[in-house]
């Protein structure tokens, strides 16, 4: 968890100054280093227990439940700590960033700095995801943290809504719930791709913002 949050501080400043589409294309390209780098490292980046590959977890073990109930409630604490920080002093620093990073630079707002420890704190979280990922599939390698893994979870966010705390949330729901139930490698691509268009087409912030865009229309005819 400090590893990627620690490699993330340390490039944040450079990538940050970048536009949203370049920012994406740098990070993948990181990626794509970092995963070629553990392919050609040899005994360096080898398996230090090549046998009996990741022990499981103590307190998960093999059990799917356990898991199951581990990772829901990790997820839980991670909405609620989201929450709390976009409600905090800090959090409302962030917001102004988002909408004007001049006008939150005017208002005193260390835009380097926090964007850098907000760029931090999700690659920790995403070690964390990492971590329970090797402990609960008992093997890790380069090639199962691959690009097309990044574009799956690029996928769940669009598909679920970016703007929306459970957006991301609902969106891997559906998108593992789908994966288990299409047989096939191109059955999938199918339809994640016309699903994919259709949202972007009809909601393009996500699934999340129907709900209160239908809600406010009931409204609004009532009235």
């Amino acid at each position: 968890v400090v590893m990627p949050a620690l490699v993330a501080f340390i490039i944040a400043k450079p990538i940050l100054r970048l536009p949203e589409l370049s920012l994406a294309l740098v990070t993948l390209s990181i990626g794509t280093v970092v995963e070629v780098a553990l392919q050609r490292g040899g005994d360096f980046t080898g398996s230090f227990n090549g046998i009996n590959g990741i022990p499981a977890l103590p307190f998960v073990g093999t059990s799917r439940i356990r898991a199951h109930f581990v990772i829901w409630t990790v997820v839980v604490l991670l909405v609620i700590a989201y929450v709390n920080f976009m409600a905090s002093l800090r959090g409302r620093a962030l917001n102004a960033v988002r909408t004007d990073h001049l006008l939150a630079e005017a208002m005193g707002v260390n835009v380097a700095l926090d964007l850098s420890l907000l760029f931090a704190i999700t690659a920790g979280v995403a070690g964390l995801g990492g971590w329970f990922y090797a402990h609960t599939l008992g093997y890790v390698a380069p090639d199962s943290l691959s690009i097309a893994l990044s574009a799956n979870v690029l996928f769940m966010v669009v598909l679920g809504g970016r703007k929306s705390v459970l957006g991301p949330i609902i969106g891997a729901a559906i998108f593992t719930l789908a994966s288990d139930f299409l047989p096939g490698t191109e059955s999938q691509g199918i339809f994640f791709g016309a699903i994919l268009i259709l949202v972007l087409l009809f909601s393009p912030d996500g699934l999340m913002t129907l709900v209160p865009r239908r809600w406010s229309r009931r409204q609004a005819s009532s009235s």
